[in-house]
């Protein structure tokens, strides 16, 4: 319940263009939750002006991407 909590803080921010802030709760969700909202963000971020956000969005996509297995072991990796 605290996730889904959180989860929807995270959007919240994301959409009021709090960006930083979205990410630090994003950072306190459970590992397989994070990838995505990682990628939601980046998405956000880098829809909102792709010159001056486009190194921050690349770097929230390189920290999805460490949280992801190289070769997936299950169908929750293969997802992520």
């Amino acid at each position: 319940m605290l996730s889904s909590f959180d989860n929807q803080t995270a959007y919240n921010l994301i959409g009021q263009g709090k960006f930083n802030e979205a990410e630090r709760v994003i950072d306190g969700l459970p590992e397989p939750q994070r990838v995505g909202m990682l990628v939601n963000l980046a998405n956000s971020v880098f829809a909102q002006d792709q010159k001056a956000n486009k190194t921050y969005a690349v770097a929230l996509l390189v920290k999805a991407g460490q949280l992801t297995c190289e070769k997936p072991e299950n169908t929750e990796d293969m997802s992520n």
